[in-house]
């Protein structure tokens, strides 16, 4: 998926390939990780809101929150 021919279907791969990242980022204590699993999370988050998806909008919002907020712990 590209994020100019299907946005939806990108931004869902995003999602979850921020969510591994992040796993993965906090399983061998990488910042770096676990910064571009925030930087995925973001990207899917903008498209989300650019579809007005009600659904996923307020998921990607809240674990971009949850993944803030335990980096800066």
């Amino acid at each position: 998926y590209t994020r100019d021919r299907v946005p939806l279907h990108w931004a869902i791969t995003q999602f979850n390939l921020g969510e591994v990242l992040w796993l993965l980022g906090r399983r061998q204590a990488d910042d770096a990780l676990q910064r571009q699993a925030m930087t995925a999370v973001s990207d899917a988050l903008e498209i989300f809101r650019a579809a007005g998806d009600g659904h996923r909008t307020p998921i990607a919002e809240q674990r971009l929150a949850a993944m803030k907020a335990a980096l800066h712990q």
